[in-house]
């Protein structure tokens, strides 16, 4: 049977381990919303490839029935070669590259966003978490090669590499200061 002063000691740790739970679920939304806010604005981190804010231009061919019908349409009406390859699947040219797609089907194509349906952004959360830490990252088998290819191998044939997942020393900054702030909310506590 414990005393009086243990259930008081118990008590108080759980509250901390709490406490300390609710900060590291606000520091990893705070990064989760960081890693966001940056990436649809067309910033990466180091250690991505030069030119990686920018969409290609290169020509190439991808099947025509991996794309809705609406843009095969719209492909097709703005002068897009098509090509059988081994007399099956029908395939299409884009001439002016992943930009120009993204220009037909009517995307923003000022800066790379990683976002063709928002997806990738929207499945990005929190993993696993305990009262010290928190593991960031996509919630589902496609974007997690996705972020794969973007992050680490570098996505199409260029190997474009667009380095999203992580913190700059200023974003660092932001969420220590984050947690400066909490952890003068939870001593004020204290009497």
């Amino acid at each position: 049977m414990s005393t009086l002063q243990e259930l008081q000691i118990e008590l108080q740790n759980l509250k901390d381990v709490i406490v300390d739970r609710v900060i590291v679920m606000k520091l990893a939304n705070a990064g989760l919303a960081i890693i966001r806010q940056r990436t649809l604005s067309g910033k990466f981190l180091p250690g991505s490839s030069p030119g990686a804010d920018e969409y290609s231009t290169k020509p190439f061919a991808r099947p025509l029935g991996g794309l809705t019908k609406k843009l095969q349409r719209d492909l097709l009406a703005n002068g897009a070669q098509v090509f059988t390859k081994d007399g099956k699947a029908t395939w299409v040219v884009i001439k002016g590259g992943y930009k120009q797609m993204r220009e037909i089907a009517g995307k923003d194509t000022s800066h790379v966003s990683l976002t063709w349906t928002g997806r990738m952004m929207r499945n990005l959360g929190i993993l696993n978490s305990d009262d010290n830490s928190a593991v960031l990252g996509p919630k589902d088998a496609d974007t997690k090669q996705l972020s794969l290819y973007h992050n680490v191998m570098g996505a199409g044939k260029s190997k474009k590499k667009r380095v999203f997942m992580g913190f700059s020393d200023s974003e660092k900054r932001r969420l220590a200061n984050l947690v400066g702030d909490e952890m003068v909310k939870k001593l004020s506590y204290i009497k």
